[in-house]
């Protein structure tokens, strides 16, 4: 064509950038722990999934909701429809984190079914019985879609922001314990710091990017790394 006129050409064609985001929530009784500025970890959740959600509706992706605890397993298929948002959204605000959750293998069976591009966002604050959050992470990381692990934490269990003598209950077994906050502090900062940078390290070795959301901070870091993630994709 080029010899016969002296012109160039440009062939144009349309790719398709869409992708399928999966939103996993545990929807265990432990998210239900409150800061001290009345938002619990499951309230903070909400605010972040449903503002990413509508970022990516509005990209014309197609988004899924998936809530996990041991006496129900919410699924909602992924669309990218404005009446599939707008159900997505209901799902959303009545969640209620009760129990424990499930185990892994059982959580596993909702993802067989699994898209071409896909990012799957997980936000739990990693409270488990036996290692089958873990087990799970690790099983979804696997299957070589993007995937980000979001970890909520609280101010107060971040800082041991407490005083006096307190007895604490675990809200997914019921078991109480009476604790000097004064002397166990010290403890209690150490363990903590070791088992994040452990956590940390764990995901980041099986290519899981993890990052940590403190409930009192603005949701900004976390839209930024959604939207860094979504255009690599």
């Amino acid at each position: 064509m080029f010899a016969r006129s002296d012109r160039y050409y440009i062939r144009e064609a349309e790719v398709d950038t869409n992708i399928t985001v999966r939103f996993i929530l545990d929807g265990s009784a432990s998210m239900g722990h409150e800061d001290e500025n009345g938002i619990s970890k499951i309230d903070y959740a909400r605010f972040l999934v449903a503002s990413l959600a509508y970022l990516a509706t509005t990209q014309g992706d197609a988004v899924g909701l998936y809530v996990l605890h041991e006496n129900q397993l919410i699924n909602l298929t992924p669309r990218s429809d404005n009446m599939h948002l707008q159900r997505f959204w209901y799902q959303l605000s009545e969640i209620k984190p009760e129990g424990k959750f499930p185990d892994a293998q059982a959580a596993a069976n909702l993802f067989a079914d699994r898209r071409q591009k896909e990012l799957t966002v997980f936000l739990t604050d990693l409270y488990e019985q036996e290692a089958e959050i873990t087990e799970l992470l690790y099983q979804l990381g696997a299957q070589r879609h993007e995937l980000l692990l979001s970890h909520l934490i609280s101010r107060n269990e971040l800082d041991f922001s407490y005083s006096g003598t307190l007895t604490f209950e675990d809200l997914e077994t019921g078991q109480t314990m009476q604790v000097s906050t004064t002397a166990q502090r010290k403890v209690y900062l150490q363990r903590q710091q070791e088992w994040l940078e452990s956590t940390e390290r764990n995901m980041r070795n099986r290519q899981i990017a993890y990052d940590r959301f403190v409930t009192d901070e603005p949701l900004d870091k976390a839209l930024r790394t959604f939207l860094q993630k979504r255009l690599l994709l």
